[in-house]
């Protein structure tokens, strides 16, 4: 399996879990955190869209997975944060 075809998968399953009330979510939004930098910019994007619109409108599952969903978000904006400051000190 390509890359490609890993992060088509992986963003089928977001797409299912996404609002599902059941335990696959913390399982994808496990890969989603763990895979991220397999991404393209623009896939990155996609994907924080969609759950940040599925949590305010209340389709982001039950608390727990909210939670889950909040981490990749986080994760994400961690990670773009790391790149600025790595960018400033010359890295």
């Amino acid at each position: 399996m390509t890359q490609l075809d890993k992060n088509i998968t992986l963003m089928c399953a977001m797409r299912y879990a996404l609002g599902s009330k059941t335990y696959v979510v913390s399982s994808v939004t496990n890969e989603l955190i763990e895979n991220w930098n397999n991404f393209k910019k623009g896939s990155q994007q996609q994907i924080l869209t969609e759950i940040r619109e599925a949590i305010e409108n209340k389709r982001a599952g039950m608390n727990c997975d909210v939670n889950n969903w909040t981490n990749v978000i986080l994760n994400a904006e961690f990670r773009k944060v790391l790149d600025l400051e790595g960018d400033n000190n010359g890295n």
